[in-house]
């Protein structure tokens, strides 16, 4: 069993991802200090999750939060969560915040296309997912995050 970091858990989605990781025999851990974030030991943890919301427990914007995972575990693949509706959009505004934090950041799309992604599992790909996404845990949905935290179903 493996370990997600859930940083900035936004309170929309958070218990939903919590039961889409649980189905695939992932134990989430949420960050919800600072403190909390530095304590963890991050060996065990095979990815992180983090919310896009404009507000969080974490004093810690979006961007912030990347950089200070990335600082601690470059190597850990990045799944972001959005209340975005439309992918497009969404995609192309997440890219562009991801550039601040590390310009070789790519995104993946919840997408059948998405899931034959060479970035999917690499550090380099960040999984997008609407709210609805997660909610649905389809088929789909499952292969990805399975892939990208390299999880064996």
């Amino acid at each position: 069993m493996g370990f997600v970091l859930l940083l900035r858990p936004n309170d929309f989605i958070a218990d939903s991802m919590a039961t889409l990781l649980t189905k695939l025999g992932l134990q989430p851990l949420r960050a919800a200090s600072l403190r909390d974030l530095d304590q963890l030991p991050l060996d065990e943890v095979v990815g992180a999750v983090i919310s896009t919301a404009p507000t969080s427990v974490v004093q810690l914007t979006f961007i912030e939060s990347i950089v200070k995972v990335r600082s601690r575990a470059r190597a850990l693949p990045l799944l972001v969560t959005t209340m975005v509706r439309e992918i497009p959009r969404a995609a192309l505004a997440l890219g562009k915040e991801l550039e601040f934090a590390d310009p070789t950041l790519e995104v993946v799309l919840p997408t059948a296309v998405g899931l034959q992604s060479p970035l999917l599992g690499t550090s380099r790909g960040v999984l997008m997912l609407r709210k609805e996404d997660v909610e649905s845990a389809d088929e789909t949905i499952l292969a990805l995050v399975s892939r990208h935290f390299r999880v064996r179903r």
